[in-house]
């Protein structure tokens, strides 16, 4: 943590050693919408709950896509838009709950977004849609760009990540099969679209593996992941865990021993984590129980943590290492986690009737 009519899938936390804090999101298959005539007309309000706030009527329907931001310089923020019902994203203080930007200019639903630092102080917000991708100056909300996929392609997922360039590379999971690479500042493509994949690529994700080389993962229909070499575009050859069904989310962790952690997850609430370099899995399979529409990986209180959303509201931790139980608490179709500047945990859920809780987990 993008969708719509078209389908999705969500997800990804970033490496505490990149200059990056972001989670991206997709949207599934169907659209929730609960009470939408009954809200038409509230204004958002904010009211505190325990650990955060929670903002109601934040849209008309379901909060979907989600996307939790820690950026130095910039108020911790929660951004998000309403699947079908949408085709402006919000930007709310993530600790006080005001509104602090819009963005606009597109015309279509996004399918799924996420945000990175750009140089110099300044940040980048990108959104896949079912024609391309857009991109907005974070802080003020001017529209950068929109970019084409190859014949139109939908994309499914983005994200982004810092080259040793100084560029900023934001990478889209196409419906076509490829995953495209273009500047995030200005739309130029940056070398040829990845090709491996047999089916639409559903989920992207970009990390820092453990011998500091930026790399991309992607999963797709058919349940495979492939990995690759962020800047050159090499599709390296790792091995990964085969899915039952589609790899809509992926996420990923850096453990205490330097070991690099993946997570992929499939709308049937199947998720899974293995060692990003070996293919090794982690832990046990975990079965959410019912359909996944997002998840997240962060360290929670010194322990690595997968959290889950399914599509009855409900949210789950899980420890990463071992596949076992460890809360079901929040209430939420989506959900965004991120590690913010102080060490504690930024956790935004949105629920189906549109409302978005933001919680402070304690480091």
């Amino acid at each position: 943590m993008g969708h719509h009519s078209s389908f999705g899938r969500p997800e990804l936390a970033v490496d505490a050693r990149l200059p990056t804090f972001s989670t991206t999101y997709q949207l599934l298959p169907y659209t929730k919408v609960v009470s939408h005539v009954a809200r038409e007309e509230m204004m958002p309000r904010v009211e505190y709950v325990e650990s955060g706030i929670r903002i109601v009527a934040a849209h008309k329907g379901a909060v979907w896509p989600l996307v939790a931001a820690c950026l130095p310089g910039h108020k911790a923020s929660v951004l998000s838009t309403s699947g079908e019902w949408s085709e402006e994203i919000h930007r709310w203080d993530a600790l006080a709950g005001d509104l602090l930007c819009t963005y606009d200019e597109i015309n279509v639903p996004a399918s799924s977004f996420a945000v990175s630092p750009s140089g110099n102080g300044g940040a980048v917000l990108a959104a896949g849609t079912e024609s391309g991708v857009h991109c907005w100056n974070f802080e003020t909300g001017e529209h950068l760009f929109e970019s084409a996929a190859l014949h139109g392609s939908t994309i499914w997922d983005v994200t982004m990540a810092a080259l040793p360039t100084g560029r900023t590379l934001l990478l889209g999971a196409g419906a076509d099969d490829r995953i495209y690479r273009w500047d995030a500042a200005t739309g130029e493509p940056l070398g040829d679209a990845l090709i491996g994949h047999c089916n639409s690529v559903k989920s992207v994700l970009a990390f820092r593996g453990a011998n500091g080389r930026m790399t991309v993962a992607s999963g797709d229909d058919n349940g495979a992941v492939l990995q690759w070499d962020a800047q050159s575009g090499e599709l390296l050859n790792l091995e990964s865990p085969e899915f039952d069904s589609m790899v809509t989310t992926l996420a990923h962790l850096t453990l205490a021993d330097g070991r690099i952690l993946l997570v992929g997850g499939s709308p049937r609430g199947e998720v899974r984590c293995w060692d990003a370099t070996t293919g090794e899995s982690i832990g046990r399979p975990i079965n959410t129980g019912g359909g996944l529409p997002t998840l997240a990986a962060v360290v929670t209180r010194g322990e690595p943590r997968i959290y889950t959303s399914r599509d009855d509201d409900v949210i789950a931790q899980w420890n990463a290492l071992t596949g076992e139980l460890v809360d079901e608490s929040p209430t939420g179709l989506s959900l965004a986690a991120v590690q913010m500047l102080d060490g504690d945990v930024l956790l935004a859920t949105g629920t189906g009737e549109g409302d978005i809780f933001a919680r402070r987990i304690g480091a």
